[in-house]
């Protein structure tokens, strides 16, 4: 390691302290004014490649830990645990696990994506006197079509509840 006549770093610290200028201050230390200013130059650029290296190291980490979180919900999602266990086997904190599920589905998607849509269930009732009913029973329909997604689901007039919400549920998460 290189030593120096001078604590540069310091003596830039203190001219910048006094309110004396660049020439007052070297004039009065006995300086040499262009190595102060080269000293001011080299050092601040130093400064400035080390924290554009420290960020990008720093922004390199936290993309490294997003894709890590964001491969882990994934699994999760696909996995038939619930959140409680799924934590536990994969050993990390169930409010940290929430926290950054949250994050993730609030982020803006890449170009393209749209961001997935809640899937929310509710009743339809159509009543008998409506003309629609009408249509239905004059038609003779012998099923319905549910679009999920890019994906369209035929469901019979027949149909078991419980299998027809898992079916959807299923396919909300794949779009």
């Amino acid at each position: 390691m290189q030593t120096y006549k001078y604590d540069w770093p310091q003596l830039i610290n203190e001219q910048k302290a006094s309110n004396l200028t660049v020439n007052e201050f070297c004039r009065q230390r006995e300086l040499n004014v262009s190595s102060f200013h080269r000293w001011i130059h080299k050092l601040s650029s130093t400064g400035i490649k080390e924290d554009s290296k420290k960020e990008a190291k720093k922004e390199s980490e936290q993309l490294a830990k997003t894709e890590y979180w964001r491969s882990l919900i994934e699994e999760y999602k696909v996995s038939s645990l619930g959140a409680t266990k799924f934590c536990k086997q994969k050993k990390v904190g169930q409010t940290t696990f929430y926290r950054w599920k949250s994050r993730l589905e609030a982020e803006p998607k890449k170009e393209g994506q749209t961001k997935k849509a809640k899937a929310k269930w509710t009743e339809v009732v159509v009543p008998k006197k409506h003309p629609i009913s009408k249509n239905i029973e004059n038609k003779g329909l012998t099923e319905i079509s549910v679009k999920v997604g890019e994906f369209t689901v035929h469901v019979p007039n027949h149909f078991d509840e419980t299998t027809l919400i898992s079916v959807c549920k299923a396919l909300v998460s794949l779009c």
